[in-house]
C-alpha cells in the first residue's frame, strides 16, 4: 500500500472511532437538536439504539440519547456507563419504569432535571449547576455510594431516596418533602426535610416530612422540639430522629406514615391514643411502646403496613386471676414465664392444664387465664395486628369459649357497622373479670338504648382484654378494623323503669350485681340476645345469681311479663361469715303496678324493696344459698320457724340461750334490719349470754349454728 492510502485509510478508521465513541456519549455540542426519546423493549442497555423510540411504544429510531434530550423510561433499562445530563436535558422514570445502573454514575448538570416515578438504582448521583431533582410519591431512588447535591434550585422528595453510602448537601442547599430520605452517613452544612445542618443527623437515619429533634422536652406538641420549629398536622409523615429527648405522647397523637429511628423511643402513656394512617416503621434498636396500668390501657391505631416490632406492657397483680389475649403476632408463652397461664377448654367445659413449655405460640384472638404470685409488668413484642381476624366458636360443651381483643387499641362491642363484628354463632353477652377486682365476672349486654352493664362491664373491649363469650351455634367470631374505636365514652348506662339491679356488698367492699328486667319480646327461657349467665368468680368472693324455670343460673334475666304469681330465685354464695347487704337500684321506678318484695327465707322477712332499697343481714358459707326470693305480690304473713330444742330468756339488756346440747354453738343476734348486735360462741348446757347493749327493746333475729345445724328465730329483746 501506498503512503497516500495507508494514511487515508488511517484517516477513515480514526473518523470510525470517533463517532462510536461519540454514540456512547453525545455532547451537547453534536450537530442535532434535542430530541424526546421513549424507552422500548425491555433490559435494554442503555447505549443500545434499538432500546430508544421518537414515540410511546413505537419503532426503534436507530440512536440514543445525547446529554440534552427529553428521555422517559417506562420500563427496565440497563445503564451499562456513565450518564451526565445538561443544558435542558430531562431523565424522567415513569411509575413502571425502572432505571438500574448499580456500579455506574450519574451526574446533572446546566439547567437539567431528574424526574422520577418509578425507580432508579445507581452507584453515585450528582445534582449541580442549576439541575433539579423531583422525586414523585411513587419514586424510589437508591444510590449505593455517594449521594451528592450541590445545586441550589428547589428539590423536592415526595417519594423515598436510599443512599448506603454518605449523602452530602452543600452549603445553602434545600431539599424539602413529605417524602423520607435515608442514608448511612450524612454530610454537609445544606438543610435536608427541615434540618439544617444535614451532619446533625445520625448515621443511618430516616427523616421524613416532620422530623423531631426533641431539642427542648419530651412534650409531643412543642415546637421547638421539632426541626423547622413546627408541629406536625394530623396526616403528616413523620420520623422520630432523637438527638437529645425521646417523645412521650400523653393524649391524641396522629400521623400518616411514622418512621422511628434505631435509637429512638416513642412512648404512649395511658389513656393516650396514637392513630397512624400510614405505614409504621421501626428500625433497629428504636422502640415504640405502649405504656399500661391494670385500670388504664394506651391505644395505637394502625390502618397501614407495619415493619419492624412494638411493646406493649402488661402490668400483672398478684393473686388476682386475669383474662389477656396477645396484641401482637408471633408472642410466645416465655412472656409469662414464672407465672401460670392456661386456656379453655369449651368441649370439656373446663380449664385446660398449665402451660409449661416456653415457645407456646400465644394464638391471636386466644383468649388466657393468667395468674401469678407475683406483682410483675410484662412485654409484649412483636408485630401488631390490624387486619380482620377470626377465632373459631365450639358448642360441643358448655359453650363458653374464651376469645380476646387481637388488636392494640380499644374495641367497641355495641358496633354493628360496617361489619364490624360478625357474631351470629354466639349470644350477645362479653364476660371477664371485673377491672375493679371484685373478684367476679363483668358483664355487657349490648342493645343501643337497652344495654346492659354489671360490675363495670364496658362495650369498650380494652387491648389485650381476654374474654368469655357463649356459644349458640358452632361457628366462628370475627372482628375486622371498623370495631376499633379512638374515643371512648365511659358515662354509665342508666336503670331504665322496666328493669331492677341488685347489688351485693360486703364489709370489706366486695360487690356483685345481677339485673331482672321485662321485654315484650323475651321469653322465660334463655334468650340469646337478651339474658347473660353467671359465670363464677373467685371462690372468694361473695356473689348473688338469679334463677328461672330452666336450669340456668343467670346473671341478666329478662322475662316477658310481669304478674301476682311470679316468683324470681336469687341465690347468694360466700367463703366466709359476715355481714352483707343486697341494694335495689330502680325498683321505685319500676313501671309495673305490682309490689316488688325481697324475701329472706333464712328470716322470714319480707323487705318491700321500693320502699327501703337497701336490706343488711348476716350469711355464712353453711347456710342455705337459695336464701332469697322476689315477688310481686304482698306478703301475707311472716311465719315462724318450726320449734327447736333451745330454751330463750330474755332479761333487759340480755339474751340467754340453754338446752341439753353439749355441743359448741356460735351464737349471733342482729337487728330486724340485720346489723350485727352481739356474737357469742359456747355449749347450750352451760349457756351463751348475749348482750343487747343499750339498744332499745324490739325484734331481733337469733342466729345458732353447731356446723352441723343452723337455727334462725325471731326474739323480742328488753
Amino acid at each position: 500500500m501506498s503512503e497516500r492510502n495507508f494514511k487515508l485509510g488511517f484517516s477513515i478508521k480514526l473518523i470510525s472511532i470517533t463517532l462510536v465513541v461519540a454514540v456512547c456519549f453525545i455532547p451537547a455540542s453534536f450537530g442535532r437538536n434535542a430530541l424526546k426519546l421513549y424507552s422500548i423493549g425491555n433490559n435494554s442497555a442503555w447505549n443500545s439504539a434499538s432500546t430508544w423510540s421518537l414515540s410511546v411504544n413505537g419503532q426503534s429510531a436507530g440512536i440514543i440519547p445525547q446529554n440534552n434530550d427529553t428521555v422517559i423510561i417506562d420500563r427496565t433499562v440497563i445503564q451499562n456507563l456513565d450518564l451526565a445530563f445538561s443544558g435542558f436535558g430531562v431523565l424522567e422514570v415513569l411509575s413502571t419504569g425502572l432505571l438500574r445502573g448499580d456500579n455506574q454514575s450519574l451526574v446533572f448538570t446546566g439547567d437539567a432535571r431528574l424526574k422520577c416515578n418509578g425507580e432508579l438504582k445507581n452507584n453515585n448521583l450528582s445534582i449541580n449547576g442549576n439541575s433539579v431533582l423531583l422525586v414523585e410519591s411513587n419514586g424510589k431512588i437508591i444510590v449505593k455510594n455517594t449521594f451528592t447535591v450541590n445545586s441550589l434550585s428547589n428539590h423536592i422528595v415526595s417519594g423515598k431516596l436510599s443512599v448506603t453510602g454518605i449523602l452530602s448537601i452543600g452549603s445553602a442547599v434545600t431539599i424539602t418533602g413529605n417524602g423520607a430520605i435515608e442514608s448511612a452517613h450524612f454530610n454537609g452544612s445544606g438543610s435536608v426535610l427541615g434540618i439544617n445542618p444535614a451532619s446533625l443527623i445520625p448515621d443511618g437515619s430516616l427523616i421524613t416530612e416532620y422530623n423531631w429533634l426533641g431539642t427542648q422536652d419530651k412534650k409531643w406538641n412543642e415546637p421547638l422540639n421539632w426541626a423547622g420549629r413546627k408541629i406536625p398536622a394530623n396526616n403528616s409523615n413523620i420520623a422520630v430522629v432523637s438527638l437529645v429527648n425521646n417523645p412521650e405522647i400523653t393524649g391524641k397523637a396522629y400521623s400518616n406514615n411514622l418512621f422511628v429511628n434505631s435509637g429512638s423511643t416513642i412512648t404512649v402513656y395511658p389513656n393516650a391514643i396514637f392513630e397512624i394512617n400510614g405505614n409504621l416503621s421501626v428500625s433497629g434498636s428504636g422502640k415504640f411502646l405502649l405504656k399500661n396500668t391494670i385500670s388504664e390501657k394506651s391505644s395505637l391505631i394502625l390502618n397501614g403496613v407495619v415493619s419492624g416490632k412494638i411493646q406493649s406492657e402488661y402490668p400483672v397483680l398478684k393473686g388476682q386471676k386475669i383474662l389477656v389475649s396477645s396484641p401482637v403476632e408471633s408472642a410466645l408463652s416465655q412472656t409469662f414465664l414464672n407465672m401460670y397461664l392456661r386456656s379453655y377448654d369449651e368441649a370439656a367445659s373446663q380449664w385446660g392444664e398449665y402451660i409449661v413449655p416456653t415457645n407456646d405460640p400465644l394464638q391471636v384472638m386466644q383468649g388466657y387465664e393468667l395468674y401469678s404470685l407475683s406483682s410483675d409488668t410484662r412485654i409484649f413484642e412483636g408485630t401488631p395486628n390490624q387486619e380482620q381476624k377470626s377465632y373459631l366458636i365450639s358448642n360441643s360443651g358448655n359453650g363458653l369459649n374464651l376469645t380476646g381483643n387481637p388488636f392494640t387499641c380499644f374495641l367497641d362491642w355495641e358496633n354493628n357497622e360496617n361489619n364490624s363484628w360478625q357474631r351470629n354463632s354466639i349470644a350477645s353477652a362479653i364476660y371477664y373479670p371485673d377491672p375493679s377486682g371484685s373478684g367476679n365476672f363483668s358483664v355487657f349486654l349490648p342493645g343501643g338504648d337497652d344495654a346492659v352493664s354489671l360490675n363495670n362491664g364496658s362495650r369498650f373491649i380494652a387491648p389485650m382484654q381476654g374474654f368469655f363469650v357463649k356459644a349458640g351455634t358452632q361457628g366462628a367470631l370475627t372482628v375486622n378494623k371498623n370495631s376499633r374505636v379512638s374515643n371512648i365514652n365511659k358515662s354509665k348506662l342508666v336503670v331504665k323503669n322496666n328493669a331492677i339491679k341488685l347489688k351485693l356488698n360486703d364489709s370489706d367492699g366486695t360487690k356483685d350485681e345481677v339485673m331482672f328486667r321485662v321485654m315484650e319480646n323475651s321469653t322465660s327461657s334463655f334468650d340469646d340476645q337478651l339474658d347473660a349467665i353467671k359465670i363464677p368468680g373467685n371462690t372468694d368472693s361473695p356473689s348473688l345469681n338469679l334463677e328461672s324455670d330452666d336450669d340456668v343460673k343467670y346473671a341478666i334475666n329478662t322475662i316477658p311479663s310481669v304478674n301476682s304469681a311470679l316468683n324470681i330465685p336469687m341465690n347468694m354464695s360466700c367463703s366466709k361469715a359476715g355481714m352483707f347487704s343486697v341494694s335495689a337500684v330502680g325498683a321505685s321506678d319500676f313501671e309495673y303496678r305490682y309490689p316488688v318484695i325481697l324475701e329472706d327465707k333464712e328470716l322470714d322477712i319480707f323487705i318491700d324493696l321500693r320502699a327501703d332499697s337497701v336490706y343488711s343481714f348476716y350469711h355464712a358459707p353453711e347456710m342455705k344459698s337459695d336464701r332469697f326470693e322476689i315477688h310481686f305480690t304482698s306478703p301475707q304473713a311472716v311465719v315462724e320457724e318450726a320449734a327447736d330444742p333451745t330454751d330463750v330468756t330474755i332479761t333487759p339488756g340480755e339474751v340467754i340461750i340453754s338446752g341439753g346440747n353439749n355441743d359448741i354453738y356460735t351464737a349471733i343476734l342482729v337487728s330486724a334490719d340485720g346489723k350485727l348486735i352481739s356474737k357469742s360462741k359456747g355449749t347450750l348446757s352451760a349457756g351463751i349470754n348475749l348482750s343487747t347493749g343499750n339498744r332499745a327493746a324490739g325484734i331481733c333475729i337469733l342466729q345458732l349454728s353447731n356446723g352441723k345445724q343452723t337455727i334462725t328465730k325471731k326474739v323480742f329483746t328488753k
